[in-house]
């Protein structure tokens, strides 16, 4: 799913079934240094955003969600010069971006 996602993009993941072997990959084998990797259901845990802030000073993480209740709205909003990707287990492809 790494090797899909545009440079610089968010890659959100939607369940630990994802996150774990992306996690992986971006943090144990290096591999796609440029990328944001974050779970989205972890965003709602201030310790979580903490330690986003903490991983990846470039990425402007939000301190409330947006108005819909929406934390990737808002992390969008905040990023908008990102592409932004979400993984699904359960869609084929897995991962879908937008610029």
């Amino acid at each position: 799913m790494l090797g899909v996602a545009p440079r610089g993009a968010i890659v959100a993941a939607e369940s630990d079934f994802d996150a774990f072997p992306l996690w992986y990959e971006h943090y144990a084998l290096g591999r796609r240094p440029d990328l944001f990797v974050l779970v989205d259901a972890l965003l709602d845990y201030d310790w979580y955003r903490s330690n986003l802030r903490a991983t990846y000073p470039a990425l402007a993480v939000p301190a409330a969600p947006s108005a819909d209740g929406s934390w990737l709205d808002a992390l969008r909003a905040a990023n908008p010069a990102l592409p932004l990707c979400r993984t699904s287990a359960e869609q084929t492809p897995a991962i879908a971006c937008e610029p």
